[in-house]
């Protein structure tokens, strides 16, 4: 009888150092986490033609209103690059029209004043609570995820799952400035997409 195959590596979050500093130090990881498990509608496969989309992602709760990049490396020089520009989309996570879990990461501070605003775009991650929306728009629609959890984890024990078949995101960024321990870790489950000339519409009933 064949051994099973060994299950693939997830990224744990000590890896994926989204660090709040001037000049982000880039450290090598082999992770790699599985593939979304289902596409659904006109989206495109992971990096094929997604860096040429806008995406956005909006926290009413926590005035979050910023660009999501979408690099098509997981490189390090390339991820930390990313991370001066907004919040990222970790490549090969689910996208938002398709099955499995999209992982975003973002800086954080606690200084008051900062130049670049893409280090204070998830400051407020550890003020949301459950329910809470959190919209992704990707394409020509909005996505809506309800948060269901939050949630202060060690770097070696945040590891992020990109194998559950339901539509979810995950969303990270460091505890303190410059931090390397802990993450806060928030969880979200989708709930509805819309198109974006209905969204208005959408988020006054809501």
């Amino acid at each position: 009888t064949k051994a099973p195959p060994p299950e693939p590596e997830r990224p744990a979050l000590e890896n994926l150092n989204p660090e709040t500093t001037a000049n982000p130090k880039t450290q090598k990881s082999s992770a790699r986490g599985n593939k979304p498990v289902a596409a659904e509608g006109n989206a495109p496969a992971n990096g094929a033609g997604q860096a040429d989309l806008e995406a956005r992602i909006i926290i009413p709760a926590v005035s979050v209103d910023s660009p999501i990049v979408l690099p098509s490396s997981a490189d390090f020089d390339v991820l930390n690059d990313s991370l001066t520009k907004g919040v990222v989309y970790y490549p090969g996570s689910a996208l938002p029209a398709q099955t499995g879990n999209g992982f975003l990461f973002g800086h954080s501070t606690g200084y008051r004043i900062v130049r670049n605003k893409a280090y204070t775009v998830f400051s407020r991650l550890k003020d949301l609570k459950n329910g809470d929306i959190v919209r992704l728009q990707y394409g020509q629609r909005e996505y809506w995820y309800k948060v269901s959890s939050l949630a202060i984890k060690k770097a070696d024990e945040a590891l992020v799952d990109f194998s559950p078949r339901k539509r979810m995101i995950t969303l990270s960024t460091c505890d303190i400035f410059g931090a390397k321990d802990d993450r806060y870790v928030v969880e979200a489950e989708f709930t509805a997409s819309y198109p974006l000339r209905s969204v208005s519409a959408a988020a006054s009933s809501s």
